[in-house]
């Protein structure tokens, strides 16, 4: 099944809010964790072939859908928020003057 076809039975089924075939193709190519190996695929012109199985399904379900940042970004936040005091009414972030 086509990259697009997966995105659009990933949302049909609940698996995701949204998903584009660009973001399955980011999935299958940088994933470690993507369940089917590029030598599974098929390529059909311009267009690459993958099987749908359990093994997809069980990793779609598997994925955090919830809008984000996941792993290490979120670190980003909570630095963040220990420095809210610079945020104050009155203050400046990070010395600008505007």
């Amino acid at each position: 099944m086509t990259v697009t076809e997966i995105a659009r039975r990933a949302v049909a089924l609940g698996y995701a809010r949204s998903m584009t075939r660009q973001r399955v193709m980011q999935l299958a190519t940088s994933d470690p964790a993507w369940p089917v190996p590029q030598v599974e695929w098929q390529r059909v012109g311009r267009y690459w072939l993958i099987p749908w199985d359990d093994r997809l399904k069980s990793y779609l379900a598997a994925r955090n859908c919830n809008p984000g940042p996941k792993g290490w970004s979120s670190a980003y936040f909570r630095f963040e928020d220990r420095h809210l005091d610079a945020l104050l009414p009155g203050s400046t972030p990070l010395g600008c003057t505007w």
